[in-house]
This record gives C-alpha cells, sequence and structure tokens, in this order.
C-alpha cells in the first residue's frame, strides 16, 4: 500500500520547495523503513527473538519483563503423559563421594561415562542441608544445567547466581530446592559442540549429558527418579541444549527451562 501510495502522490512532489523536497525524502524513508519492519517480522516470527511486545521492551530498556508464550496448550500435563525411552537408574542406597564440600554446598567432580567413553568436569551445587543428618532420608529433584559458548560451568554460579535465585524461590513455596548439577559442555576445548553426538571418532555429547551423567548422579546422590523431578536448564548454546536433551530425552526429563 505504501509503494502505491508513493507513486500515487510522486508526481505532486516534484517541485523544488523545501516542503516537497521533505515530502519525497520522507516518502522514500518511509518506504524503506516499512520494509526493514516487514523483514524484521518475518525473522521474528521464525526465530522467536521475540515473544511479545514485552520481551522488545525489555530489550530496548534494560529492564527484563516477564512474558509468557502459549502455543498448544496442555503444557502443565506435559510431565504426567507416559513416554518411551532410557532414564536413568537411581538406587536405593547412593555411594556418597569423597570429596572436599565447599563452604556453599558447590562441588567439584570428574566423571568418565561409559556410554559416551568421554571424561569431563561436573560441578554439583547441593541442596541446602543436604549433608545434615536431619536429611539424610530426604531425595530430591535435579536440575541439569548447561552452560553456553564459550563458557563454563562455575558461570551459573559466578554470574548467573543460580543457587541465590533457588533459594528465593524456594523460600517464596515456588520450587523445591533441587540439585544442581552443572557439566561441561565444552568438550574437547574450544570447540562449540551444541551438545550433540559428533560422528564416528568424535565425542558423543548428547550421550554424555543426557546418558552417563543422570546415570552418575542416580549412582551417587538421593534424587527422585520420576521424571517430574527432573528437568533441564540452558542459556545460549546452552538454552539449545537444553531444549534438545528435554525434547529427545522425555523419559528423564519432565521440563526444559530455556
Amino acid at each position: 500500500a505504501a509503494f502505491f501510495a508513493v507513486v500515487a502522490l510522486w508526481p505532486r512532489l516534484t517541485a523544488r520547495t523545501p516542503w516537497h523536497v521533505a515530502g519525497r525524502a520522507g516518502a522514500l524513508v518511509l518506504g524503506n523503513l516499512l520494509v526493514l519492519l516487514t523483514a524484521a517480522t518475518q525473522l521474528n516470527a521464525a526465530y522467536l527473538f521475540f515473544t511479545g511486545w514485552g520481551d522488545l521492551q525489555g530489550a530496548l530498556t534494560g529492564r527484563m519483563v516477564q512474558t509468557s508464550l502459549h502455543r498448544g496448550g496442555g503444557e502443565r500435563q506435559a510431565p504426567n503423559i507416559s513416554v518411551a525411552g532410557d532414564v536413568a537408574p537411581v538406587v536405593a542406597h547412593p555411594s556418597g563421594l569423597a570429596q572436599p564440600v565447599g563452604a556453599n554446598g558447590l562441588v567439584s567432580y570428574v566423571v568418565h561415562g561409559p556410554l559416551s567413553g568421554i571424561t569431563g568436569t561436573v560441578l554439583v551445587q547441593l541442596p541446602t542441608g543436604y549433608t545434615s543428618a536431619s536429611a539424610a532420608s530426604e531425595r530430591y529433584p535435579v536440575l541439569e544445567a548447561f552452560h553456553g559458548y564459550p563458557s563454563e560451568p562455575l558461570n551459573w554460579i559466578k554470574i548467573f547466581r543460580i543457587q541465590q535465585t533457588v533459594d528465593q524461590l524456594t523460600r517464596a513455596h515456588q520450587l523445591r530446592q533441587p540439585l544442581i548439577v552443572m557439566p561441561d559442555l565444552e568438550i574437547p576445548k574450544g570447540v562449540d559442540t551444541e551438545g550433540v553426538n559428533g560422528p564416528p571418532g568424535q565425542p558423543q555429547l548428547e550421550t554424555w549429558l543426557t546418558r552417563d551423567v543422570p546415570d552418575w548422579v542416580g549412582q551417587h546422590f538421593r534424587v527422585i527418579a520420576n521424571r517430574n523431578a527432573w528437568a533441564t536448564i540452558g542459556y545460549s548454546a546452552g538454552g539449545w541444549v537444553a531444549a534438545m536433551a528435554a525434547i529427545l530425552h522425555p523419559a528423564q526429563y519432565g521440563a526444559g527451562i530455556v
């Protein structure tokens, strides 16, 4: 419509007065802006950079605006749907790992995955009170956290302060205190794997993240076996991994947070 309007009005804007020159410039600028806006909306429709006006407002102002997008409905029932797939076995009496636990409950382990053949670092943030005698029989949900690229698992603690957020939500009775598991995604160092399995002879990251690490967690920590109690979370490239893991391994993870 703007294109045809410019064609129709252009003969009336041919004079050399300042107003006519401004009219011609304005018409051209408006037409180009509408082309760019159309392209931007189509790109956003394809990639969902912004899910609503609140997201756009947050990007422009720097203040986060909470928004939600519902497509298909029934997301609250999703964790209860019967699904097939591999599930990490959770032992009745896990064998605790002899590692020094920091004052903040953060522990670092080197984990070897028998299925993937990968050996990598896994940080574990123990729930508050996990090591106390009064909680010796309590089991916890699991939040497997994936970092971006380039990055490291410790950024969940240093930058995102995930434990403080979990504590706030727990005090507000919006979340049950989870065991936070933060595996290293950058294997080998300097390679952006996107968390997927490589071709034969290359690291099998998806297998390590979604099979070996959950199996290891189930053997050594007091966690809940039900998929309702397992979720992924990730930012940047790790956000992709969080979505991929939850979609491809629904028997293991009941939810994914991106």
